[in-house]
């Protein structure tokens, strides 16, 4: 993964009001902190900020800021936004680097026509995203799925990801992500047992 160049500047005040004062110069508060590092008050554009988190990646991509005079490779933490405008309101940038591993959720997409979706039958995701484990420069963008030779009752489970060395799936094995049903019932009987088991695993990062 290529890292962007994300423009920050350190700030001194905090609160509401100097908050306010930001958005209306056209900039947002931040905040830099990880391992290692003194935690830091930002001030950044959102536009940049969106701009960035535009690419294939999304919340997964990495930047490099300069803090103190020294750069920094950071994800985005987390990040407030208008409940109206979606637009962003202030962003928590973390440190990372390549001797850590992070976790992540990446979005599964599928290619190919089934055999099973020939004969009649439905193709089911049972994930839109999986959370990975591995370091920043391992983050893949997206984990494609050639669902061609799947039929009736045949799935792809996380053992048949085929993930580069590195990548982690943080799911059993076995766990099936996207399977062949011989009826839309059966597939809706599936997505509600395994959207049961999503709910309850949260990403770590």
């Amino acid at each position: 993964m290529e890292t962007q160049t994300l423009e920050v500047e350190v700030r001194e005040l905090s609160g509401k009001g100097p908050a306010r004062q930001l958005r209306a110069q056209g900039k947002i508060p931040g905040v830099f902190y990880g391992p290692g590092v003194d935690t830091t008050k930002l001030s950044l554009s959102p536009k940049e900020l969106v701009k960035g988190l535009s690419t294939p990646y999304r919340l997964n991509a990495v930047f490099e800021v300069s803090v103190g005079g020294a750069t920094h490779r950071v994800m985005v933490k987390d990040v407030a936004v208008h409940p109206v405008s979606r637009q962003p309101l202030h962003v928590d940038l973390y440190l990372v680097d390549d001797t850590r591993r992070v976790d992540v959720r990446v979005p599964v997409t599928t290619h190919g026509r089934p055999v099973g979706v020939v004969r009649g039958g439905t193709l089911h995701t049972v994930f839109r995203d999986l959370p990975i484990r591995c370091v920043p420069s391992k983050i893949p963008s997206i984990i494609d799925i050639d669902v061609s030779d799947l039929d009736i009752g045949d799935a792809v489970a996380v053992a048949d990801l085929g993930l580069d060395e590195g990548i982690e799936v943080q799911f059993k094995p076995d766990r099936r992500v996207v399977l062949c049903t011989e009826s839309r019932a059966e597939e809706v009987e599936e997505e509600e047992g395994e959207g049961e088991a999503v709910a309850t695993e949260a990403p770590e990062s």
